[in-house]
């Protein structure tokens, strides 16, 4: 009885709507960023190419990037956080004995739904790395000291420039072609699974793409 009572969903006065209004927004950006590729293949600009080459169609995209590319996913995955904290504290109060348990089992859901949802329908699924990040979380970075955790912080500020710069210096013209190469596979194959061919075979490019990433 113990853990059915901590099964259920919050009781909607014990919700925070604030936060249930920032996630619905995170997820209209999300929404936003992704749409052009439930239509298409995800390699499908990865030579440089335009899946829209009309130039007011490159200017709504470039708005598009700006406004919302990155912004929303940050935002959605800081509510994971704040949602984490939240949920865990609450599980601790209630039961600490089992919280732990009982959050693993959790994500171990989690891990499973999303898995389902990127081999069998779209493969830009994000939850099964939510999950994972949240086994991390319980396991690791929630048992640190607080000036560890401030250079967590410090080094996720400073590797996306830091990646940036490398990848400059050390990804060779051959190495851009090859990938290239690798990309333009992908998207022919996607074509023709997700165009022509029959549900099974969806299923067994959407394996073959969650492997290569």
């Amino acid at each position: 009885e113990v853990m059915t009572s901590h099964a259920t969903p919050l009781p909607a006065a014990e919700r925070l709507p604030l936060l249930d209004i920032l996630r619905g927004f995170a997820l209209l950006g999300i929404l936003i960023m992704n749409m052009p590729y439930f239509g298409a293949s995800f390699f499908s600009e990865a030579d440089g190419s335009h899946l829209w080459p009309g130039r007011v169609d490159q200017w709504a995209e470039q708005l598009r990037d700006m406004l919302f590319s990155g912004k929303f996913n940050s935002m959605f995955s800081l509510l994971f956080g704040i949602g984490f904290t939240l949920q865990y504290a609450r599980m601790q109060e209630r039961d600490p004995a089992q919280a732990t348990r009982l959050y693993l089992r959790r994500l171990g859901a989690l891990l499973l739904f999303g898995a389902i949802h990127a081999v069998v329908f779209w493969t830009g699924d994000i939850l099964h790395l939510y999950a994972l990040l949240g086994v991390v979380l319980v396991l690791g970075v929630r048992r640190i000291r607080d000036r560890a955790l401030v250079g967590l912080i410090a080094a996720g500020l400073v590797y996306p420039a830091l990646a940036g710069v490398l990848r400059v210096l050390l990804i060779s013209k051959e190495t851009v072609a090859r990938r290239v190469l690798e990309a333009q596979a992908f998207e022919a194959s996607n074509n023709a699974a997700y165009g022509y061919g029959s549900f099974l075979s969806t299923v067994v490019e959407n394996a073959r793409v969650m492997h290569h990433e």
